[in-house]
């Protein structure tokens, strides 16, 4: 829970901001804002765009993000 809280007062412009959570038992969730321009797997792996990036540079860009 100490994480949640501490990820919900991050702000960055390449995150989005996170809403909610919900815990109950070993239910667990998190509520984060819209994305209305799709998310970064798109980018990444999705069909239009697969050929844009090769391999090294998607794994760059995730492990930039880590």
């Amino acid at each position: 829970m100490n994480e949640v809280v501490v990820i919900s007062k991050l702000q960055h412009r390449n995150l989005v901001r996170l809403v909610g959570s919900y815990i109950e038992g070993e239910e667990k969730m998190l509520v984060h804002e819209n994305l209305p321009n799709k998310g970064l797997d798109s980018f990444l792996f999705g069909p239009k765009k697969q050929y844009l990036l090769d391999w090294r540079k998607r794994f760059q860009i995730i492990e930039g993000i880590g």
